[in-house]
């Protein structure tokens, strides 16, 4: 019964129109532009379909951006070239018979081409298409830009396991003191990215106190110095400075872990200052913003309510130090800064309703 009956094989053959003479059932010649795109002015809609051919659909959808961008450029191309026509440009020049002021002459000479010029706009179009060309071996996405390195926000929400005491974070992830001096100098040197809340002074009485014994140090407090780190390794570019691809990080890690091992989800002294540090490295390492910064956001702005941050130190009824209640208003204004910058970039509400 089977051997009577014709099995139908399914051929995937190539498509080889462009996909405007596909649809229209005309004759293409399989260029790019072809010519029947070109004589419908339709240039920049004459691409090629890879659906019959093997391969992923990164790599089909690679493919049909280079075909699509290399024949807008053959439009824009042919759109330069149109009014360019064989002729010399008339150059003007001072008559020698007016003194200052009159008449001016137009005669025939050379022509400087500037940089908007028709024919410096052809140059670039070809360099842009070199550019294209090159590419064309180049299927998906590069390895280096795929995101591979773990997020540090993962131990804050137990995501990944951080069963590390704060005795091992030190003696696995604290560099060598000569290394650590050189890093906390270079922050400071950068003025652009110091956090409002890292006074010089006070940071450096409780880094003096840190080094004399660092297994008695704030786990809050190191969490603290390893964010500085963090930042510091981005923002100085030398190689006497960040010496290992990893130690960006490394830093990373180490700053989320010691915030884990200090309990940071209770109030207590450091809590709000080394959360809202770690999320300013964040911020500064790129712009591609994940939600769990906003999430963690909301966790921050909870704890520093509770603490009271968003009240000011002389109405709050608590007894502060005129020193106390200036970093805590620096505290909470940077607060509500990353807060709203953070909100606008992820289109998200703000956690802070103003005015608080």
């Amino acid at each position: 019964m089977e051997s009577t009956q014709q099995r139908r094989i399914t051929r995937h053959r190539e498509l080889r129109a462009c996909t405007v003479c596909r649809k229209r059932k005309l004759k293409c010649d399989l260029k790019l532009p072809c010519s029947s795109c070109i004589r419908r002015n339709e240039a920049a809609a004459c691409v090629y379909s890879r659906k019959g051919f093997e391969g992923s659909q990164a790599e089909r959808s690679g493919d049909q951006n280079r075909l699509s961008a290399a024949a807008r450029l053959e439009h824009l191309e042919q759109l330069v070239q149109q009014p360019s026509q064989p002729q010399e440009a008339p150059v003007i020049v001072e008559d020698s018979n007016v003194f200052q002021t009159g008449r001016v002459g137009v005669s025939q000479g050379a022509v400087h081409n500037g940089a908007t010029h028709w024919s410096a706009m052809l140059d670039d179009i070809e360099e842009l298409r070199t550019v294209i060309t090159e590419y064309d071996n180049i299927d998906g996405v590069r390895p280096e830009f795929i995101g591979t390195h773990e997020d540090s926000i993962d131990y804050l929400f137990s995501a990944k396991d951080s069963s590390l005491t704060f005795h091992q974070i030190l003696s696995q992830l604290l560099p060598p003191k000569i290394k650590v001096d050189r890093l906390v100098g270079a922050y400071f040197r950068t003025k652009t990215v110091v956090a409002p809340l890292v006074h010089t002074a006070q940071f450096r009485q409780y880094y003096q106190s840190f080094w004399a014994n660092p297994y008695n140090a704030s786990p809050l407090w190191t969490s603290m110095l390893f964010s500085i780190l963090d930042i510091a390794t981005r923002a100085v570019s030398t190689k006497s400075v960040t010496d290992e691809e990893g130690s960006i990080e490394r830093y990373d890690i180490a700053a989320a872990q010691c915030l884990v091992a200090g309990d940071y989800h209770r109030p207590q002294q450091f809590s709000v200052e080394a959360l809202l540090l770690l999320i300013h490295a964040k911020c500064l390492a790129g712009l591609d913003l994940s939600s769990s910064i906003a999430i963690l956001l909301g966790t921050l702005v909870r704890l520093a309510t509770v603490m009271g941050y968003h009240r000011d130190a002389d109405i709050s009824g608590r007894r502060f130090s005129a020193f106390e209640g200036e970093m805590r208003r620096r505290t909470w204004s940077m607060l509500m800064q990353i807060d709203m910058l953070v909100s606008f970039q992820l289109g998200l509400p703000s956690n802070i309703q103003f005015p608080t």
